[in-house]
């Protein structure tokens, strides 16, 4: 009586539905015969990256399903078997969620244009398929005041899509208020959120505003919120439910006018699993979940990003490109620490280069100073690497000198086997033998 209801019996007939009558909420089975559901959704949200969708499966296919709710591409999930009423009601947070972040639906066709509309912020490049559609994702739910969740490795960028959000929204010419929740203990933490009455403690000589305070009207970033106590995770959702908090050590009810974006490298639904976060905070975060791809999936990103980097710098004016070896050298680098990396591994070519094309040689030198080798327990042999702290004039020399003991090393460690000592390394064989020539190791 409240919905209006398309049914498919196959991805095709449901790929059809999409487009044709502008479907945006989808609720499907997990066994699909050929097919499970997490497939079919994967592939209906290539259509559409702010589908919303409701997996109804047994208790058997779980882990699935919380891999499937952490990455953000399910809603919510209903186990068999379910009751009428709790449909209703998942389609009615559902609901609640899509009139909060209306927009257009892209089809296939149209979807490359729709995202390249949308422009990133200075810092942020979306050249890749893959953020073009967490960046318009971003700038859908912007235009609402709906909790958004950010998940990602360290380092991709998601204080940087926090910071677009805000910039993107009604409350743009409000504060944006970061705190990163891993980085302090549990009374701290308190205190920086909700602030303090003066005597609340040793120490608290004045009367302090939380960063909730500090926010009002505005944004408040929370940083590695999977790392909050069990005590705070319960005084955090009364906030996020009521908008309403004590100051510590105070009795004077504030409230607030916040908007919420949190960010985890964790995987949340995993530490709702274990008993380690409150599963009805998660659903209070997980409003609207964006997934910031890591860095090794997104080379167009890599590419521009490095160029950026490369001609970005206060003190020094000097235009370099990236030859396309270096290019490759770049793309097959793992980037563990993502655009934080990137960001220090262009810095150090820019000290070491001595032309305007940087060239794989460089490349891979700069990348060798990131990945140190690691030694075999109690080999005799493995050489001493001390860390240089005095500042000089000689550091080339010195990073030549580094990268011959990372290449012997690999070397002595392999037994000689030239191919195993290249993949240790993460170099080529043919730029590995290259650099133990130019090394006189062969």
């Amino acid at each position: 009586k409240e919905y209006e209801v398309f049914q498919a019996g196959n991805l095709e007939e449901a790929r059809a539905l999409l487009i044709r009558h502008q479907i945006r909420l989808v609720v499907c089975d997990y066994a699909l015969g050929s097919v499970d559901g997490v497939t079919l959704l994967t592939e209906l949200r290539s259509i559409d990256p702010g589908l919303v969708a409701i997996l109804i499966s047994g208790y058997s296919e779980i882990d699935p399903l919380m891999a499937a709710m952490n990455s953000g591409l399910i809603f919510r999930f209903l186990l068999k078997p379910w009751r009428q009423e709790d449909l209703l009601l998942l389609l009615e947070h559902a609901s609640a969620q899509l009139s909060a972040t209306t927009g257009p639906v892209a089809s296939e066709s149209e979807e490359g244009s729709a995202s390249a509309a949308v422009t990133a912020p200075a810092g942020l490049v979306a050249e890749s398929r893959v953020m073009r559609a967490a960046l318009q994702r971003a700038a859908r739910v912007a235009k609402s005041s709906a909790t958004v969740l950010l998940q990602g490795e360290s380092g991709v960028g998601k204080e940087v899509m926090a910071r677009y959000i805000h910039d993107q929204s009604a409350r743009a010419d409000k504060p944006f208020v970061a705190i990163n929740c891993g980085a302090l203990t549990e009374t701290l933490l308190e205190s920086e959120l909700f602030g303090h009455e003066k005597g609340a403690f040793t120490g608290a000589d004045q009367q302090r505003a939380g960063k909730f305070e500090v926010a009002d009207g505005g944004t408040l970033f929370l940083d590695e919120i999977g790392d909050i106590s069990p005590r705070l995770q319960v005084i955090l959702l009364r906030v996020l439910e009521a908008r309403c908090f004590e100051r510590v050590g105070g009795t004077k009810t504030v409230h607030v006018d916040v908007r919420i974006v949190a960010a985890t490298l964790k995987p949340l639904a995993a530490l709702v699993e274990s008993q380690s976060f409150r599963t009805d905070l998660y659903y209070r975060l997980n409003v609207f979940p964006i997934e910031i791809p890591p860095l090794r999936d997104r080379h167009e990103d890599m590419i521009a990003l490095a160029q950026q980097f490369l001609n970005t710098s206060k003190d020094d004016s000097a235009k370099r490109s990236l030859t396309e070896g270096a290019m490759q050298a770049l793309c097959e680098h793992s980037w563990p620490g993502n655009v934080r990396e990137l960001r220090n591994v262009m810095d150090r070519m820019k000290i070491l280069a001595d032309e305007s094309v940087i060239d794989a040689d460089l490349v891979e030198l700069s990348l060798g100073a990131s990945k140190p080798v690691a030694s075999p327990v109690g080999s005799p042999m493995a050489p001493s690497m001390p860390v240089e702290r005095r500042v000089d004039d000689n550091w080339e020399q010195r990073m030549e000198s580094q990268q011959r003991s990372r290449l012997k090393h690999a070397l002595i460690h392999c037994e000689g086997n030239r191919s195993e000592a290249a993949r240790s390394l993460g170099m080529k064989r043919t730029t590995f033998l290259y650099q133990c020539r130019k090394s006189g190791l062969l």
